[in-house]
């Protein structure tokens, strides 16, 4: 009976869940322009929690069960330690706060924590586990920790757990700085990373931040479709033939955060995927439709090669152009079919009134 009532109390907090929110920073952006788009952060929405939750985590679960080597990196300095320890603290503080319906707390010592949406005890003590990566069995999003280093002069990466990478490798970013980290993205390194570095350095723990990006993709398969390593190989050179094939292109988006540690002076990054078919775009305003057109149309040169532009632009432009005028045609339709509806109604009611 315990089992059942349980259950059902899972189940109405999954069937609660609010609709995924769109982070459509590319309303923001400017022909022919890189600008970092970055917000202040309401600690409200430090961590997103939607309908997408139950599947997300399932798939964060076998991805830790199955590829922890390629998801997670940790330096062992007494530095690194302090800073994870923490982090995690301040997120569990968070979750029990800001989510108390999602989460509860099993000891006194906020060690262990009972997951209502999934039914699950996860510890944090770091005794089972890294710390870090317990976390990410909790939320949707992926962590990253740097710190500042003296000799490069800039904020390195020192630890992180990252289930849902979009094609790049986390071990070959572990223990680099900024400037390392973005050098295959010349979006960043040839027109922000003197900006990122500085807004790093000036960055106070009372005034987080949030940012996002965005790409299509199409070699993935649908809103689940999140772990892309580079060890995953896949084909980049197959466009879609068609326009029906050119609705399951992928659309991606980052919702980013920036936070600083108060005590150990760490930057917590974290990374909130979202991903749907472009065919999504369907339920979305015109002027949303018709500013992505613009952006494919006028992107930067940088992002071009990028976001491998080429392997979708045409595709993709086809695509959403014809839903645009699909819509439209509907739109000139309406009126008209209105206007039969109504003659007609006067016809009948002036035959009704001859009689």
């Amino acid at each position: 009976m315990d089992n059942i009532k349980s259950r059902s109390h899972q189940q109405c907090l999954i069937d609660d869940l609010p609709c995924a929110k769109d982070v459509f920073i590319f309303t923001e952006e400017k022909p022919s322009m890189v600008k970092m788009h970055t917000h202040s952060l309401s600690l409200d929405n430090w961590v997103l929690i939607d309908e997408t939750y139950p599947s997300q985590v399932a798939l964060r679960k076998d991805i830790l069960a199955t590829h922890l080597d390629i998801v997670y990196v940790s330096q062992e300095d007494e530095d690194t330690k302090h800073a994870k320890l923490e982090f995690v603290r301040m997120l569990v503080d968070h979750l029990l706060t800001t989510f108390p319906k999602y989460f509860t707390a099993e000891n006194e010592q906020n060690t262990v924590i009972k997951n209502e949406l999934t039914g699950d005890r996860v510890s944090v003590s770091g005794e089972i586990e890294d710390s870090l990566i317990s976390v990410c069995r909790l939320t949707q999003e992926d962590w990253v920790i740097m710190q500042w280093d003296e000799q490069k002069q800039e904020y390195k990466l020192v630890a992180a757990a990252v289930l849902f990478p979009m094609r790049w490798s986390l071990r070959s970013k572990f223990g680099q700085g900024i400037s390392g980290i973005h050098a295959p993205a010349p979006p960043f390194a040839n027109h922000l990373v003197s900006k990122v570095n500085s807004l790093l350095k000036r960055l106070k723990p009372e005034n987080p931040i949030w940012r996002a990006n965005w790409t299509i993709a199409n070699n993935l398969d649908g809103p689940l479709d999140l772990y892309n390593p580079p060890e995953t190989q896949r084909d980049l050179t197959e466009t879609p033939a068609t326009v029906e094939d050119a609705g399951k292109l992928a659309f991606r988006e980052e919702y980013q955060t920036l936070r600083k540690l108060p005590v150990s002076g760490a930057i917590v990054f974290s990374v909130r995927s979202i991903q749907r078919d472009l065919k999504a775009f369907e339920c979305q305003p015109t002027e949303v439709i018709q500013k992505l057109i613009s952006v494919i149309q006028d992107s930067h040169v940088d992002y071009y090669g990028y976001r491998d532009t080429a392997m979708w632009d045409k595709a993709a432009l086809l695509f959403l152009k014809e839903l645009l005028q699909t819509r439209q045609q509907k739109e000139q339709r309406s009126p008209r079919t209105a206007f039969i509806w109504a003659t007609a109604a006067a016809c009948v009611c002036l035959a009704l009134a001859a009689r």
